[in-house]
C-alpha cells in the first residue's frame, strides 16, 4: 500500500487490517511516497517524518513492514517503478496492490498504469459515500478494454502476452467498515485547534505532538482576510470575474472562508489556479493542502485549510449554482 500517509490515520489502519484478514495476506508493505504525482504541489510534511510515523505504527503490528524505497529514490514517486523493484526481490511471491476507491476511479491517469496491472492483482477498498462500479461503463476509460470478465466483487483482466505463464490478473473490490476520516480533515483540525487524537493511532498522535507537526504550516502572516484581499487582486490580474467572498465562521463547516471566481474557459481556469498558487507561495510561503479538478479544469478547488478557492468555468458555475446555497453568508467585497 503506497501513499503520502500525511498523516497515517485509523482509516488507513482499518483498511490494512480488513484486507489482510479477507485475503489471507502474509504481510503488508507500507510504502510512503517522496512526492505524490497527482497532488499538484500540495503541502506534505517532510517525508522522513511520514516515514518515522509509519515505523512507529509498524512496531505494534508484526504483519506490517515499511519500505522506504520511494523516499530514498526521491523525485516524483511512480508506483510502476516501485512494483518493478519489489518483484526483483520477491519473484516467487504473489503481489497485491491496495488502493482506495477514490484513486481507482482515476487509475488510468497514473503513469504506466498498465504495467502495474500486468504485474500485480489490485485490491480496491471502499470509501464513504462512494459506490463500487456496477457496470463496465462505470470503470475508468483506460481500464474498460482490459476487462475479460466482470463479477460483482471482482474483475478478471485479459491475459498479457509477455506474462502468459502467469494467471490472469484480477481487480478485487473490498468493502470496509466505513470510517469517514481523511488526512486533509485531520490537518484542518490541527490548524483550527480542534481535537484530532481519536482519528489517529496513538503512536502517530504522540509523534505529531512531540514534533509539533502541521500546526504552523497553513497560517498566513496576519489574518485570513489579508490573504483573501491579496488573492482577489491576483485573480483580477488573470482576468477572473464575478469574484465573491463567503464567510462560514458561524456555519458547521471544516473551513471558515471561501472565494469563488469565474473563468471564460477551461484553459483560463488552469492559468488562474497556477497563478494563484505561485503568487500565494511567493507572498505568504503557503501551498494548498489539496487541489482538485485540474484534470477536467471545469471546477478547480484550492484548499488552504481555513480558506477555500473555487475557480469555475462559467457554464459549470451556473450548473451548480453555489451562490444560491451560500447567499446568506455573502460578505461585502
Amino acid at each position: 500500500m503506497g501513499g503520502s500517509f500525511d498523516p497515517f490515520h485509523l482509516a488507513h489502519l482499518n483498511s490494512l487490517l480488513t484486507v489482510k484478514e479477507k485475503f489471507n495476506l502474509d504481510y503488508v508493505l507500507l510504502i510512503p511516497s517522496f512526492k505524490t504525482p497527482l497532488k499538484h504541489e500540495t503541502i506534505e510534511i517532510n517525508p522522513f517524518h511520514r516515514l518515522n510515523m509509519l515505523k512507529q505504527v509498524a512496531e505494534n503490528y508484526p504483519f506490517l513492514l515499511v519500505d522506504d524505497q520511494e523516499i530514498n529514490r526521491k523525485g516524483v514517486s511512480y508506483t510502476y517503478k516501485t512494483v518493478g523493484e519489489l518483484l526483483k526481490k520477491r519473484k516467487q511471491e504473489e503481489l497485491f496492490f491496495i488502493i482506495g476507491l477514490d484513486q481507482f476511479y482515476i487509475f488510468d491517469q497514473w503513469k504506466n498504469y498498465e504495467r502495474i496491472l500486468q504485474k500485480t492483482d489490485l485490491i480496491v477498498t471502499s470509501r464513504p459515500r462512494a459506490q463500487f462500479p456496477k457496470r463496465l461503463s462505470d470503470l475508468p476509460l483506460g481500464l474498460k478494454a482490459l476487462v475479460k470478465t466482470r463479477k460483482s466483487d471482482h474483475i478478471v483482466l485479459k491475459p498479457v502476452k509477455d506474462l502468459s505463464k502467469r494467471k490472469n490478473k484480477t481487480i478485487y473490490f473490498c468493502k470496509l467498515k466505513d470510517m469517514d476520516i481523511s488526512s486533509s480533515d485531520i490537518k484542518k483540525r490541527l490548524l483550527e485547534g480542534k481535537e484530532f487524537s481519536h482519528l489517529l493511532p496513538k503512536e502517530v498522535d504522540l509523534y505529531i505532538k512531540e514534533n509539533k507537526l502541521y500546526t504552523a504550516q497553513a497560517k498566513a502572516p496576519d489574518h485570513t482576510r489579508v490573504l483573501m484581499e491579496f488573492s482577489v487582486k491576483e485573480l483580477k490580474k488573470k482576468k477572473a470575474y464575478d469574484i465573491k467572498f463567503y464567510d462560514f465562521r458561524n456555519k458547521p463547516l471544516p473551513f471558515s472562508f471561501a472565494v469563488i471566481a469565474i473563468a471564460s474557459n477551461t484553459r483560463q481556469t488552469v492559468a488562474i489556479a497556477n497563478h494563484l498558487k505561485k503568487t500565494i507561495k511567493e507572498r505568504f510561503d503557503l501551498a494548498p493542502w489539496s487541489e482538485e479538478g485540474k484534470e477536467s479544469a471545469k471546477w478547480i478547488v484550492l484548499d488552504y485549510g481555513d480558506l477555500i478557492f473555487h475557480i469555475f468555468y462559467d457554464y459549470t458555475r451556473k450548473f451548480y449554482n453555489l451562490e444560491k446555497l451560500w447567499q446568506s453568508c455573502l460578505m461585502d467585497s
